[in-house]
């Protein structure tokens, strides 16, 4: 069978392969949205800040960032004068400089981190996060309007901000929401903006631009046509100059796969385990979130049954139950696949397992390994 992967071509396992003819497909899927709506299309780069997926978004507009790091690699991977928007809870007094040079849209998460800068702002277009108080994710830990949230200022602090001060709109032109993750119902965003235009009325008429935020699945959604609607309504009833929206995980996620091989083979208490030569550590959200990550090759109608088990000491390192046609041996091959976000950003050495080698996959070539980490790099992290 042929192999689309090129598992040939890694020198070893583990290994990040980044299918970069995936993110481009995504990327110019996004831009006829952007054609066929107005909008100004974004990629939020914290799933995946890798810098040759940068290089792939040239069809949009540009990135959204949320520290002074990813502003200036957006900035070194894209020298074509993208957009740079900056969002962020926490706002370093001694990067301010920097991240103002960096960026050319800089929203505030908060009304007292505006007062806190507001002496120092310079020609950048400004905005404010706005939390609409309308949850629509039950765990907590995704759920930007959760109680107590740290995200974004309530709409009743805005409302008072507004009517304290006359000259906020001089120094504050946007307004920015977001509400949801890895939705696929643009019901939800067209309900969490009703929700927004009924609490803040004739105010919101006042913002030059507004950012709808992302967590969205475009091309699995069976309403995209709510979203269009959404950006009529915004163009007939404001006068918004900008409609903006910014996917991460959409663009990114079924581009990666994490490829490992199988050294250890047993049986316990009557089942079959596999250790594998990377672990939930590379995938860190398998262990965070207790999800099963795909499997290529995994079927339920297949008789050989496996716990996948990763190579640390924690117990709970293992990634799942998973049933394949031929019976796994030493050497064979695992591929783990959609996990192109989330994964690389948070893997980390736990057990000094070292972090899989990057690749990246173009249609032509094959891989490219573009990133391997070395003993002595881990070495020095720690100190030596």
């Amino acid at each position: 069978m042929e192999d689309p992967f090129h598992i040939e071509q890694l020198a070893r396992t583990p290994a990040f392969i980044y299918n970069l003819g995936e993110v481009k497909k995504r990327a110019t899927f996004l831009s006829q949205i952007k054609n066929k709506s107005n909008c100004k299309i974004l990629y939020s780069v914290k799933p995946l800040p890798l810098y040759r997926v940068l290089e792939e978004m040239e069809s949009l507009d540009g990135f959204s960032v949320s520290s002074f790091f990813e502003a200036r690699l957006v900035q070194n991977a894209c020298k074509n004068g993208k957009e740079v928007h900056f969002i962020s809870p926490g706002i370093k007094s001694d990067q301010w400089e920097d991240i103002s040079t960096a960026v050319n849209y800089l929203t505030f998460n908060s009304l007292e981190q505006f007062s806190f800068f507001e002496s120092r702002l310079r020609k950048q277009s400004y905005g404010i996060r706005v939390n609409p108080e309308f949850s629509l994710i039950e765990d907590p830990r995704y759920n930007p309007c959760r109680e107590f949230s740290k995200l974004g200022v309530p709409i009743a602090q805005i409302k008072s901000k507004i009517s304290d001060d006359p000259d906020f709109f001089k120094k504050i032109e946007g307004i920015h929401f977001h509400t949801n993750f890895e939705s696929r119902d643009f019901s939800h965003l067209t309900e969490t903006f009703s929700n927004l235009k009924t609490e803040l009325a004739d105010e919101l008429k006042r913002f030059k631009w507004i950012n709808l935020g992302g967590g969205y699945f475009f091309d699995e959604s069976e309403n995209l046509s709510l979203f269009y609607e959404l950006v009529d309504e915004l163009n007939d009833n404001y006068d918004f100059d900008e409609i903006i929206i910014e996917p991460g995980s959409f663009l990114v996620r079924d581009s990666g796969y994490l490829v490992s091989s199988v050294i250890d083979l047993f049986r316990r208490d009557g089942k079959n385990i596999a250790v594998l030569d990377t672990t939930v550590n590379h995938l860190p959200e398998v262990f965070e979130y207790q999800y099963e990550p795909d499997v290529l090759g995994d079927d339920f109608s297949n008789k050989n049954e496996y716990i996948l088990a990763g190579s640390s000491c924690l117990a709970g390192d293992v990634f799942g139950v998973y049933r394949f046609e031929n019976e796994l041996e030493l050497g064979s091959k695992v591929i783990f696949e959609k996990v192109g976000s989330y994964s690389l950003v948070k893997a980390h050495t736990f057990n000094g397992i070292n972090l899989p080698d990057i690749y990246c996959l173009e249609d032509n070539t094959g891989l490219e390994r573009v990133k391997s980490f070395t003993l002595e790099q881990y070495v020095h992290y720690y100190g030596g």
